[in-house]
């Protein structure tokens, strides 16, 4: 999603998305809403409230999947929680939240993208 915002971004490590989430595609977010609020578009203005929290949410879920994966991959000490169902948490990350993480990403990039979209035209 990062990189369909702006080809620059493309070389960026995935672990700088957040902050240009928090960032940039914030401000240019931010940007819009204002603009749209001078001409009195509620549809957009809307638009861009909704895609400034999903911007939040997927820099959010990226620093969780992240800090997760660290674990999982250098702190065997730490113990992997077996739960009803065969289901696991490991460092409180349930595997079933993990399992959606994909769907609310996508979720949240297509609002983003359509958004910034608009911004564009």
């Amino acid at each position: 999603m990062i990189m369909a915002l702006d080809t620059k971004w493309s070389q960026l490590p995935h672990a700088d998305y957040p902050a240009v989430l928090r960032g940039a595609v914030k401000k240019k977010l931010q940007d819009g809403r204002k603009k749209a609020i001078r001409v009195n578009d509620a549809d957009v203005v809307g638009a861009c409230a909704k895609a400034i929290s999903a911007a939040s949410e997927i820099a959010k879920l990226m620093e969780t999947a992240s800090a997760t994966r660290v674990v999982a991959d250098y702190n065997p000490q730490i113990p992997v929680d077996f739960l009803p169902n065969g289901r696991f948490s490991l460092n409180n990350i349930n595997i079933t939240d993990a399992h959606q993480w994909f769907h609310k990403a996508d979720g949240w990039s297509s609002v983003v993208e359509s958004v910034w979209s608009q911004l564009d035209e």
